[in-house]
């Protein structure tokens, strides 16, 4: 288990998600990184930053107080490596940074057939409770997730669960970034003030 871990990048040319590509929609990103507890639930993922231009660097890493990260996945680039780019976003990575490795056997099962591992790549489910945006999507995928009307007296709360995924969790109408494992939200809501 480690509290922190960063890598670099060079060649990210694909955007995060955001702004409008040719068609209508979010243009999709091409490198992710995604950290996981010794229970192999998300704790946090993220777009790695773009830095256009040939052999541009980028960098993205997490510190937690306490280690916490047991494994980490990385997605990289639309295309394995090769001699033309291209139209394809060709990803590399090259130094590692990370905290000291702290052992994790009291956090881990030490009976074999208790563990599992995490969902294979693929698509993935997606549970909204209280709300619609429920599915199988790949990784990296946008949803548009939007929370049911709030039942007579009461107002949007806000969004719980795993809601990392979330844009903007304060919010009803939202989009959510699919990572590589199941996860589930729930709009809550609260008395309307008297």
């Amino acid at each position: 288990m480690v509290s922190g871990f960063g890598a670099v990048f060079t060649d990210v040319d694909q955007p995060d998600g955001s702004g409008r590509g040719k068609k209508k929609g979010n243009r999709g990103a091409s490198t992710l990184i995604e950290y996981f507890g010794a229970d192999k639930k998300l704790l946090f993922s993220s777009f790695v930053p773009a830095s256009p231009g040939d052999a541009s660097l980028s960098f993205f890493g997490i510190v937690f107080d306490e280690p916490l990260i047991a494994r980490v996945r990385i997605t990289t680039g639309d295309k394995a490596p090769g001699p033309d780019d291209g139209k394809k976003d060709i990803v590399v990575m090259d130094d590692f940074i990370y905290g000291e490795p702290q052992p994790a056997e009291d956090l881990l099962s030490t009976d074999e057939n208790a563990r599992t591992e995490a969902p294979a790549p693929g698509t993935h489910t997606l549970k909204v409770n209280n709300g619609r945006g429920s599915g199988r999507h790949a990784a990296g995928t946008m949803v548009t997730v939007t929370a049911d009307a709030p039942p007579a007296g009461q107002q949007f709360e806000g969004w719980t669960g795993d809601i990392q995924i979330l844009a903007n969790p304060a919010v009803p109408t939202t989009t959510a970034t699919m990572p590589s494992i199941e996860v589930t939200i729930t709009a809550t809501y609260r008395e309307l003030p008297r």
